[in-house]
């Protein structure tokens, strides 16, 4: 069986221009050189916090390649796993929003598939859930059905999926109601005021039918305090 004689990491520098530019990225990695007895060698491109550990934990050479590579991928895995946790315990994601941050940080396809199937099975991972609390604290920022929606799509949650979907999550009233909220904090243009302030509110996701009510009652309101 093939061995191991000797085990090369390579760091990336500390600011990778890539990472600095731009946070959907792909993480700086850090590579993992196996030089087996048969002088063949076998890379592996891993997260650098995976190979930070696996060199605190370097296996003693020689030591049977199968060895070192099921050291390599349970540290990544396990890893994987608790950059999941992490992340979770910071604000809620996807399953979707999830898979793509730990794919972009690095890790194989078959941890990033593990962790979210473990994560689920936890109930850490929830896309109803998920879509509950996003469109609560989007509707608090005086964001519209149609931004928030957009956004979930974004965030990879079919929202045709989620239960109850919308009418447990929308109603014309509320969104009417919301729009004048919006409404109550914008200054009135002196001119071609309607369409500047419906044309606010669609930006912030509100339908046509919802801004166009909204607005007019606020000009109207308007109107009666200057009689």
């Amino acid at each position: 069986m093939a061995e191991v004689v000797a085990i090369a990491i390579t760091f990336p520098e500390k600011r990778s221009s890539a990472y600095a530019m731009s946070p959907q990225a792909k993480r700086p990695r850090a590579t993992i050189v196996m030089t087996l007895d048969s002088k063949r060698e076998i890379t592996y491109t891993v997260p650098v916090r995976v190979a930070r550990l696996f060199a605190q934990d370097e296996p003693e050479l020689p030591c049977l390649f199968e060895h070192a590579r099921a050291l390599l991928l349970g540290l990544e895995e396990r890893t994987c796993m608790a950059v999941l946790i992490e992340m979770l315990s910071r604000r809620d994601h996807s399953i979707d929003e999830a898979s793509r941050k730990l794919s972009l940080a690095g890790y194989f396809p078959s941890s990033v598939e593990s962790a979210i199937t473990r994560a689920q099975s936890y109930g850490y991972l929830n896309d109803a859930t998920f879509a509950q609390r996003f469109v609560s604290s989007r509707k608090a920022r005086g964001w519209g059905r149609r931004k928030i929606e957009q956004e979930l799509r974004h965030k990879g949650v079919d929202v045709d999926a989620i239960p109850g979907y919308p009418d447990d999550f929308f109603s014309v009233d509320d969104e009417v109601e919301r729009a004048r909220a919006v409404l109550a904090r914008k200054h009135i243009p002196e001119t071609r005021a309607f369409e500047k302030l419906v044309k606010h509110l669609m930006g912030k996701g509100f339908s046509y039918g919802a801004a166009s009510d909204a607005v007019k009652e606020r000009l109207a309101n308007d109107t009666d305090q200057l009689l």
